[in-house]
């Protein structure tokens, strides 16, 4: 059995809180465009804001798992599980940020 070194646990713990903030400024950004005039805008602000709530839900699910870690270092089950909800915590952040940026070119644009 491998063990997981404390520096990677600890690593692990500041990447989840890392993805939890990242998840909070995508919320907040999703709820500022809803209070745009433009409906398009609005509807993007809503589904960005959907996504902030999915990455914060995989980063506390990151962070429960990399907080495991730290107490049983030889489980890289549970090291596998952390790495892979902060992996889905960085794929809905990606999409927040495509679907933020047709929103800016829309305003550049002035649709």
């Amino acid at each position: 059995m491998h063990k997981i070194s404390n520096h990677s646990a600890q690593l692990a713990v500041q990447h989840s809180l890392i993805a939890q903030k990242h998840g909070e400024l995508v919320f907040a950004c999703g709820k500022y465009l809803q209070r745009r005039n433009n409906q398009t805008i609005r509807e993007y602000g809503y589904f960005i804001e959907e996504y902030g709530q999915i990455v914060q839900q995989y980063a506390q699910e990151s962070l429960m798992y990399a907080q495991l870690l730290i107490y049983d270092q030889n489980s890289t089950e549970v090291y596998a599980k952390a790495v892979e909800a902060h992996t889905k915590a960085a794929k809905a952040y990606g999409m927040a940020m495509i679907m933020y940026k047709r929103v800016v070119e829309m305003i550049i644009e002035g649709r």
